[in-house]
């Protein structure tokens, strides 16, 4: 490509000239079909992950605390002469079969949900029908399923080393948990908390950016606009007069028809860029210097009431009107942002600019708003606006601006059509708040998931938290009776274990704090006007992983302050 781009420059050196480096940028088709979506398809894995890893750390916390009354079975398994390799295998296979099946479960779960899969990932990559399950997708559930079972079932099988010997000795249902277990639950806990932390931090960047993307003005009123797409056949309407004719008469009825307040049509609409039109031009009076590049703007051709009709504000001169037509001087409108990029201080009004080196030349009638035609969250584009009258069009959107819901009179516009034209077919009718919405219904979804993702990791963290806590409190209840025996008030105890299950959430949301102003910074190309380390944001999540350890400390908490120590030291 880069030697049929320096034979262009040799062969025509007045319009590629020397000075401009003319070399070609390629990218392969796979690269520009997925671009899109890996972002988003790896935060989304990155999220499921951090789900998986927090179900395993609260599995093993629960296994490591059910050790405590498997004890005396293991001691005597031992004391009949089973060894620790031997112990460990039983544990991790209990543990290999759970997962198993756990996977087995989720693999068909996956296959009900895959045209949601594939709708979701729609959204990013043409490629989305191409999902489906095959061998290395079973192949992953089968690797997921081995490294849940090694997680979740590692850790037990190795705390339960300590239980060989004095597990006969002190017997009962009442032993205490050994210092190395507590040590090794205390971290899964913290592991969870940190890990939860992560998530919610992602959710709620992910979410504040979405509200501020909800909030952005596009530039256009889209309330009660509906829109339809009309091709013309090229075989009837093969002159510009026929197409001009068609679309002014089909305009002017549509006008005239009830609950209609406006209607106009333009080559694409805002919001839905698969349609556009970028081209170079000369400013009058501005001698490009050799080897500089031209201007360079998107132009959009338009009808006349466009800019009414979406409520585009006329910032200065006028929009455009039935009188620009063919024979009369060419006119345009450019937007704000082409006025000051091109002109400057200067009033761009009666300014002239040509697109066909200097054979012609276009008058600027008037400047309009800003309008976020590419994605609320891009930035406006330079954009000089045309009179369709000037420049037909052979394929067009029409906008109708209606007194009732657009798609209440979509029936009676599309019926109207026929009587224009019998055999004109129309095509994609919505309204314009369905376009806007689409067009934020990608980071809807990630949204969406990503807070699913985070409700989950803190619903299994506060199950396990409180789950654990709660045979904590059942182990240590004779200790839990002999203090209150001896004077310990109901509100001590209460106190004791929310500040043990609590330190040990707070540990968690520190680390997960120092985790997260480091991972955060990859969501960085999916978020719209939110810092990765939005202080409001952490706050928040904070506050809401400290109460939700608060409630899962509560209860056992609870519980243990209403012990009767004459029932605990009877039992004992």
């Amino acid at each position: 490509m880069n030697g049929v781009a320096a034979n262009l420059q040799q062969a025509y050196p007045k319009d590629y000239p020397p000075s401009i480096d003319y070399s070609m940028a390629t990218s392969s088709l796979e690269e520009d079909l997925t671009y899109n979506a890996r972002p988003t398809m790896l935060v989304l894995l990155g999220a499921a992950g951090f789900v998986l890893l927090i179900a395993c750390a609260n599995v093993a916390n629960l296994n490591l605390s059910r050790m405590v009354r498997r004890e005396r079975e293991l001691a005597v398994r031992a004391a009949l002469g089973a060894g620790r390799v031997r112990m460990f295998r039983q544990l991790l296979t209990e543990s290999s079969l759970l997962a198993l099946l756990g996977g087995g479960l989720g693999l068909m779960f996956s296959w009900g949900a895959l045209n949601l899969l594939m709708s979701f990932a729609a959204r990013f990559t043409p490629r989305a029908r191409e999902i489906h399950l095959d061998a290395t997708v079973l192949l992953f559930t089968l690797a997921v399923a081995v490294l849940t079972s090694l997680l979740s079932g590692t850790a037990p099988a190795l705390a339960a080393r300590e239980t060989v010997v004095g597990s006969l000795k002190e017997g009962g249902p009442q032993s205490t948990i050994g210092r190395g277990r507590h040590r090794m639950r205390s971290l899964l806990i913290m592991a969870q908390v940190a890990v939860s932390f992560l998530l919610l931090i992602g959710a709620g960047l992910m979410l504040r950016s979405f509200a501020n993307l909800q909030h952005v003005d596009p530039g256009f009123q889209p309330e009660n606009v509906l829109t339809m797409q009309i091709g013309l056949d090229f075989t009837k309407y093969n002159t510009d007069d026929k197409q001009r004719a068609f679309f002014e008469t089909f305009l002017d009825k549509v006008g005239a028809q009830s609950g209609v307040k406006s209607a106009a049509a333009s080559m694409m609409i805002p919001l839905n860029g698969d349609m556009h039109m970028t081209g170079d031009f000369m400013i009058e009076g501005q001698t490009p210097v050799p080897g500089q590049v031209h201007p360079i703007s998107d132009f959009r051709v338009v009808s006349d009431g466009y800019f009414e009709t979406l409520h585009i504000p006329v910032l200065q001169g006028r929009a455009f009107t039935r009188a620009d037509r063919p024979g009369t001087p060419p006119v345009a409108v450019v937007n704000r942002a082409a006025a000051r990029h091109y002109w400057g201080g200067q009033d761009p009004l009666g300014k002239r600019f040509s697109a066909d080196a200097g054979k012609s030349w276009v008058q600027i009638a008037g400047v309009v708003g800003d309008v976020k035609q590419y994605g609320l969250d891009k930035d406006a584009v330079d954009e000089i606006y045309l009179p369709m009258a000037q420049n037909p069009l052979m394929d067009a959107v029409l906008v109708i601006k209606t007194t009732a819901e657009p798609m209440s009179v979509a029936r009676s516009i599309i019926e109207l059509l026929y009587a224009v034209d019998p055999n004109q077919p129309v095509a994609r009718v919505r309204s314009l708040e369905q376009v806007r919405a689409e067009s934020v219904a990608a980071p809807r979804l990630t949204t969406n998931l990503l807070g699913l993702f985070a409700l989950l990791a803190l619903a299994i963290a506060a199950t396990g938290i409180g789950g654990v806590m709660a045979l904590a409190v059942g182990q240590r209840r004779h200790e839990i009776g002999v203090r209150m025996a001896i004077g310990a008030r109901p509100t001590e105890i209460l106190r004791m274990i929310l500040r043990q299950g609590m330190a040990l959430v707070l540990f968690g949301v520190a680390f997960g704090l120092l985790g997260a102003l480091g991972l955060t910074r990859l969501l960085q190309q999916l978020l719209f006007e939110v810092a990765p380390t939005d202080p409001l944001t952490y706050v928040g999540v904070a506050l809401v992983l400290g109460f939700a350890g608060l409630v899962a400390c509560y209860v056992p908490a609870r519980r243990a302050a209403r012990v009767d120590p004459i029932v605990a030291l009877r039992a004992e």
